[in-house]
């Protein structure tokens, strides 16, 4: 889950084949289409292809139907991304600390999170990011915590 993009050529080429052959483009896309991105899609979309969260979630940045960014965080710290290409930002730095404006941040520190999707600054995760001109932007970000691994799925969007 942490190190899935260190990863040789090869690893990453039997990947990709793999991502297609279970959940075929057309097929994911169908399946996803016009849903609201949370947690419950991803869970319903990866038992509905017979992948793991992970996988049912790197898939959605490349097909989804709304843009949405993945961040894979160990004990606060980012481990990979995927984000869509349409996705208004597209850097965050891997090995980075969470920012402290984020939930995410809040959650390594042991304390509530909200269940669904909240609003943040978008700056929160793409401080370095040289697209985000606007220091008020706003996306939402959502956890999925993974507390035996001490780790959390971080799935981010853009408001509507």
């Amino acid at each position: 889950m942490s190190a899935w993009k260190i990863v040789t050529k090869v690893e990453a080429n039997a990947n990709d084949f793999a991502a297609e052959l279970l959940m075929h483009q057309p097929w994911f896309v169908e399946a996803v289409k016009g849903k609201k991105l949370d947690a419950k899609l991803l869970k319903e979309t990866a038992n509905y292809f017979n992948v793991s969260l992970t996988a049912a979630a790197i898939r959605y940045t490349e097909f989804g139907y709304y843009p949405a960014a993945i961040v894979m965080v160990k004990e606060g710290v980012v481990c990979w991304s995927a984000i869509h290409k349409n996705f208004p930002y597209q850097f965050i730095r891997p090995k980075s600390k969470v920012g402290e404006l984020s939930y995410a941040h809040d959650f390594f520190n042991g304390k509530d999170i909200p269940l669904e999707g909240e609003d943040i600054p978008a700056r929160a995760w793409f401080r370095e990011d040289f697209n985000l001109k606007d220091r008020e932007a706003r996306i939402w970000e959502m956890i999925i915590p993974f507390p035996r691994y001490k780790s959390a799925m971080v799935v981010l969007g853009v408001w509507e």
